[in-house]
């Protein structure tokens, strides 16, 4: 008769190491609890706690789901790849910090900045995953400092030459930092409760992956760091934000699909995207919908946010060379003050020239924004599409804005304003060029007394140039 001792005795050390009293007798559907001190991380901040829990995730996955615990402590581990069926929960006052030593994250292929290379792996990577959750109160952090440095230097010099500088990145896959997390072809993923902070590039990348929530999180970076986007959908469907906030260096929240030729080659939409009830500071955009886009992104809802201080409330955005869609996009009760623009509906990311219509030609088209109110914008919005594509089916309604400039409007078609109220302290409230169809209902315009020099509105600039 065969023997089944050594099973047991690998599922008894188990529950030894996990340091759960309360366990329950471990079964194939059992949802074991492992806490990483069971396994020997000393949570003092200075020792590196990583082979522990690497040891309590193996755990999870040769006993096909479970939990690992992350107690009160400031733990320092090397990059950790997740499983399937495993619950990473970070207790009240865990801190789970990462090494900043580029010599621990191997260079693996990716989709870095819209286009498939190498480029360094993830500090928490979860690949081919199914029933992944990360939940909170405590705190990730990508001690992103030390690779942001020479992104912000490379932009110094850019400043001081007099003809352009190259960013390392389009070179060197070495200096193609890596995300805080990314979660790659992985479906039912709910992350809840948890600080991101630092991170070295995105916070949160979903690429690839299905029916995700992120809910009562909060993302972190200096306004000064670059490309520390708070969530990154990519190519990616079925995703809920909620009750999130964001304050950071890139957009809080944006929706990607691609860069040009091979954008369009994987050919995957980012679609079924419901952002709501989320505030957004400083950061470059609160919503941002391309400018990598270009396998397509169509059913975005984005609703009963707030932002204060950022560059642009919604930045939905395209060029020349991108081919692919943005539609079907519906953007509601929204609140904004200190912001550069509310919105920037553009397909002039950055400057090209006109070329006859073709796979490389982007569209964007049916987009409604209602709802909106806007107290010190310096601008109230723009709107430009290509001379052979115009932007086309915009509906605005109920708008409430003041300013120092009005809206400007350049190739597009079919624009509806109606029930909007636009108070400017310079200019004509809308500047239109190169367009057909525009229809204004109610339209109010007002000019008001300009603002104090000491008040305060976002110093960054209202458009971005796609990279």
């Amino acid at each position: 008769m065969p023997s089944f001792r050594p099973v047991v005795g690998i599922v008894g050390l188990l529950v030894l190491l996990s340091g759960c009293n309360t366990m329950q007798p471990l079964s194939f559907n059992s949802r074991a609890v492992f806490d990483v001190r069971g396994f020997g991380a000393t949570g003092d901040g200075k020792t590196l706690d990583t082979v522990a829990f690497r040891h309590a995730i193996e755990a999870v996955r040769q006993l096909g789901g479970g939990t690992v615990r992350v107690p009160a402590g400031n733990y320092l581990v090397q990059p950790l790849d997740l499983v399937s069926g495993l619950t990473l929960s970070l207790e009240q006052n865990a801190v789970v910090t990462f090494s900043d030593d580029p010599d621990d994250y191997a260079v693996n292929e990716t989709r870095w900045e819209g286009i498939m290379r190498p480029a360094r792996r993830a500090c928490i990577l979860g690949r081919n995953l199914t029933n992944v959750a990360i939940i909170g109160p405590g705190t990730i952090d990508g001690a992103g400092a030390r690779w942001w440095r020479p992104i912000q230097s490379a932009a110094e010099q850019k400043l001081a030459a007099a003809g352009p500088v190259p960013h390392p990145w389009e070179t060197d896959p070495l200096s193609r930092r890596p995300p805080l997390v990314q979660l790659r072809d992985c479906s039912n993923v709910n992350i809840d409760g948890v600080t991101f902070r630092n991170p070295p590039h995105s916070a949160v990348h979903l690429l690839f992956s299905q029916n995700v929530q992120v809910a009562n999180s909060k993302f972190l970076a200096p306004a000064d760091s670059p490309g520390t986007a708070g969530v990154e959908v990519d190519s990616s469907s079925n995703v809920t934000i909620a009750n999130c906030h964001a304050d950071v260096g890139d957009d809080g929240f944006a929706i990607k699909s691609g860069k040009d030729e091979d954008g369009r080659r994987i050919g995957r939409a980012s679609e079924n995207i419901t952002i709501r009830n989320c505030s957004i500071n400083n950061a470059l955009g609160g919503l941002a919908i391309g400018s990598e886009m270009s396998g397509g992104v169509r059913r975005v809802r984005f609703f009963d946010c707030r932002f204060e201080g950022t560059a642009v409330g919604v930045r939905i955005s395209t060029v020349r060379g991108r081919g692919g869609a943005i539609e079907d996009v519906r953007v509601a009760n929204l609140v904004m003050n200190d912001v550069g623009a509310p919105f920037t509906i553009t397909m002039r990311a950055r400057p090209t020239s006109a070329e006859p219509t073709s796979a490389r030609t982007p569209a964007i088209r049916n987009v409604r924004v209602s709802d909106i109110k806007v107290r010190n914008a310096a601008r109230a919005g723009i709107i430009e599409g290509l001379e052979e594509r115009p932007v086309s089916q915009l509906v605005f309604r109920n708008l409430d804005i003041t300013a120092r400039y009005g809206i400007s409007c350049s190739w597009a078609d079919d624009i509806d304003f109606k029930d909007v109220s636009l108070a400017t302290d310079f200019g004509p409230a809308i500047l239109r060029t190169d367009t057909t169809n525009l229809r204004l209902d109610n339209w109010q315009e007002a000019t008001r007394q300009m603002l104090p020099v000491s008040q305060p509105t976002s110093t960054r600039p209202a458009t971005t140039q796609a990279r």
